[in-house]
């Protein structure tokens, strides 16, 4: 028996965080409005910056400067006129923007002042919103979400259902933007559609939604 070669060349295609993960249709809460909505956020630069050992300050220099913006020195979210800047560390913030060559810009512009890692593939996105998110995040989440506790504009990294979460808060947003590593979307999003079930549960179309 010979062995058999295929010369039919082999393409990949670039494939969203959340493909085949959410599902279309409601869950839960049959009859009634959903009281929890989940937007897969896809297409983003997003790009983890490690300001290097004493240029904090030429690194808010840059941002300012470049996109009117200053990253948070605290557990905080901030947005500028092309990116969103979320605290995640002394030194060390998640950057966003709708443009996929960001981090790359970023690398090139912040050499000598920060350590830059390109994190687009590497993170999923998703947007929850409705009257009953905080009930359903609840369930898994240590800290208060409440909005006096976590107010507009907070971050935090936390826990999950024992996975590891980003979270913020936009100032201009009732809802919270969540950052979870690619490998354990799928993990969080079977812990989500649990939780979420008597609550009602909602998948809108993926999009770039807000940063």
């Amino acid at each position: 028996m010979s062995d058999f070669v295929s010369n039919k060349a082999v393409t990949w295609q670039r494939s969203g965080a959340w493909e085949r993960i959410p599902g279309p249709a409601p869950a839960g809460a049959q009859g009634g409005a959903a009281g929890v909505i989940a937007t897969p956020l896809e297409h983003y630069g997003i790009a983890t910056v490690i300001a290097r050992h004493d240029t904090a300050r030429a690194l808010e220099d840059y941002f300012t400067s470049s996109h009117g913006v200053t990253p948070p020195a605290r557990p905080a979210v901030a947005s500028g006129r092309n990116c969103t800047v979320v605290w995640e560390g002394p030194a060390r913030w998640l950057a966003l923007s709708r443009d996929r060559t960001w981090p790359a810009k970023l690398a090139k512009e912040l050499g000598g002042i920060a350590a830059v890692s390109d994190q687009s593939g590497g993170r999923a996105l998703l947007h929850l919103r409705g009257v009953r998110m905080r009930d359903a995040l609840a369930k898994g989440c240590p800290i208060d979400l409440h909005p006096r506790a976590f107010a507009p504009g907070n971050a935090a990294v936390t826990i999950i259902a024992q996975i590891g979460i980003h979270l913020w808060r936009l100032p201009s947003d009732d809802g919270l933007h969540l950052a979870v590593f690619r490998s354990m979307a799928g993990s969080f999003w079977s812990w989500l559609h649990a939780s979420a079930a008597e609550l009602g549960l909602e998948v809108a179309p993926a999009g770039a939604g807000r940063r």
